[in-house]
């Protein structure tokens, strides 16, 4: 399930009835008070729940009000009260089904605007179930729905959208175009769009709202073309308690929208988080977290917004200069272990014409690899002619001869050939290149740490060692992928290596939820430490090519290696960051033909 929404707006723009004698034909679409998200808000991003307390999402509704099942369509009607009450769940004096007071009842002048209760909302809430995804009420109507779409076609002027809670595949755009005083709104509920598109359109119209509802896209950062949200043309829009992953795009995006106002939501892994063209909206008490950046021109934080760290962090501080570079004038070569041997491995070709006969295969891994006299001219590499290599053992350098040049054919989920020569000597442990060259052999101090830790475990959020704990409290369970996805996959990893004087750590969680219809969404987060300060490592240090150990100097961490399915990294240290300084490929092979896509990956369900 890399991971672009942003906020979306709402304006409470006074669509009570004016008259308590004289019900309005639909009533307004409104909210209860919402708090901003906090990180006791685990399991719900939308903090500001829209729903009374008195019904909760997903329970059963009394006698005379059972859920029906939908109809084909996915629609069930219910006929108005015959006595002309007050629809189900509410108070004949218009206080709230908790006790609350009168929605009539003023805020006071210096307080945000408010957005009275609505009771239509648990009403709704009461009609969810695993067979109702979606419920629409216009006027005194109420019709449920399978899907989430068809209850945006139904709803009229002055209707309600409710979204029930879970994750909800998105396949084509979400639009309310022309509409006036439609309230959109929901408790602990996803919308993540499967494709490149954006989730929800809002077209013209006006008094339009969105409230506690999460909305994303399920591919992974950048991946997407489209905005999460788009409002244009409209006359008055409020977004409340609403949650905006961005994967890379723009979250909430305004194209002459007048008084809007985005208050008390999420904006996360945005490329920009909030955009607008023409009037300015006002926003208050939201949080904006890793955008590339967090508001578009000409907009500034509102009142209490907050303005989180952004995703790009350039211009680290070089607090740990490691000079003179312990491997200027060395040539770097990836060495790997087959046939009980270590090779230095100096070319890698893929799809190559096979020599003889097909040779027997290692009945469990189904692989078999054959040594031959080398053939053709030498790979131009320096490790071709030169008689010794350097490598890294935990006990510091080592010099190894090298064996004649010679052709290895491996034939294993593709046929690739290389051309290798045998390390021999320096046995046990040691760091995943080896050097050719400069004064490696020479440097004081230096040595190969290896990783340890957890490789790769799986658990529910309450099992996850403390970090994870910690972190998906905090800020990650505010995104909507997590929000979400109690039911999801899990998977975490705790990595260290401890170079004596500084101790790399690094703490990855990845994420799957399944959407239906073989749709999934998927998210990991990552963070590192060098003792107590943040380390920026590259997220594909620990999802794509996970780092192994460090080539530490006196005590330090120098340099972090790392090694995919194919691919031998070495990435020098430069401050609280690293700076790729050599790669070199110990496999032809495809990487997800290997190893499927990385420690925190999870398995498609429906098939390779």
């Amino acid at each position: 399930m890399r991971l672009s929404p942003a906020l979306l707006c709402l304006v409470a723009l006074g669509c009570t009835p004016k008259s308590p004698q004289k019900p309005a034909p639909a009533p307004a679409a409104a909210a209860s008070e919402p708090t901003a998200p906090t990180s006791a808000a685990v399991g719900s991003l939308a903090a500001a729940s829209t729903a009374p307390e008195a019904v909760a999402p997903g329970t059963a509704a009394p006698p005379s009000a059972a859920p029906e099942p939908p109809t084909p369509d996915g629609a069930v009607g219910d006929a108005a009260r015959p006595d002309g009450g007050a629809p189900d769940g509410a108070r004949p004096d218009g206080a709230s089904p908790d006790g609350a007071a009168p929605s009539s009842a003023a805020a006071p002048a210096s307080a945000p605007p408010t957005v009275a209760l609505d009771p239509r909302e648990g009403r709704a809430a009461a009609r969810c179930s695993k067979l109702v995804a979606a419920v629409a009420i216009n006027g005194e109507k109420l019709s449920t729905f399978a899907k989430v779409a068809p209850a945006f076609a139904a709803v009229q002027d002055g209707g309600l959208v409710w979204i029930c809670p879970g994750a909800h595949p998105v396949k084509a755009t979400l639009l309310l175009k022309g509409r006036s005083q439609v309230t959109v709104a929901g408790r602990d509920a996803l919308m993540l769009a499967v494709d490149d598109l954006a989730v929800l359109r809002l077209e013209g119209g006006a008094a339009l709202r969105v409230l506690g509802v999460s909305f994303g896209h399920a591919v992974s950062g950048g991946g997407c073309a489209s905005d999460v949200v788009q409002a244009k043309g409209v006359k008055g829009l409020l977004v409340r308690g609403v949650g905006l992953h961005g994967s890379g795009v723009v979250g909430l995006a305004l194209d002459g929208v007048s008084d809007a106002v985005v208050e008390d939501s999420l904006v996360v892994e945005c490329q920009t988080g909030l955009t607008a063209v023409g009037p300015r909206p006002t926003t208050r008490r939201n949080r904006f977290v890793l955008n590339d950046r967090h508001l578009g021109d000409g907009l500034t934080a509102g009142e209490s917004d907050t303005l989180g760290p952004q995703r790009v962090q350039a211009g680290l501080p070089d607090v740990t200069p490691l000079s003179p570079d312990p491997l200027a004038g060395a040539a770097a070569v990836p060495l790997d272990d087959r046939l009980g041997k270590r090779w230095a491995i100096l070319h890698t070709e893929l799809f190559t014409e096979l020599n003889g006969e097909a040779c027997g295969r290692n009945a469990e891994t189904g692989e078999c690899t054959k040594v031959l006299p080398a053939d053709g001219a030498a790979p131009e590499h320096p490790a071709a002619q030169a008689k010794a290599l350097t490598v890294l053992r935990p006990d510091g350098p080592c010099v190894a001869n090298l064996g004649p040049l010679q052709r290895l054919e491996h034939r294993g989920c593709e046929p690739s050939v290389f051309q290798v020569r045998e390390v021999l000597g320096c046995a046990g442990p040691v760091a995943p290149m080896a050097f050719v060259g400069g004064e490696v052999a020479a440097v004081k101090g230096l040595r190969w740490v290896p990783r340890t830790g957890i490789g790769r475990g799986d658990a529910a959020p309450p099992e996850l060692d403390a970090w994870a704990a910690k972190t998906l409290a905090d800020d990650v369970i505010r995104e909507p992928i997590v929000a979400a996805s109690p039911g999801g996959h899990w998977a975490h990893v705790r990595w260290i290596a401890d170079a004596g004087k500084e101790r790399l750590v690094t703490h990855g969680v990845g994420i799957q939820l399944e959407l239906g219809d073989c749709h999934v969404a998927e998210r990991s987060y990552t963070a590192s430490w060098v003792n107590d300060a943040a380390f920026a490592l590259p997220d594909d240090l620990v999802t794509w090519t996970p780092w192994v150990g460090v080539l530490a100097r006196e005590g330090r961490v120098w340099a972090v290696a790392a090694r995919g399915a194919t691919l031998t990294q070495l990435f020098v240290r430069q401050g609280a960051t690293v700076k790729a300084a050599w790669e070199g490929y110990h496999s032809a092979e495809h990487d997800e033909c290997l190893a499927g896509w990385g420690p925190l990956a999870h398995e498609y369900p429906c098939g390779p």
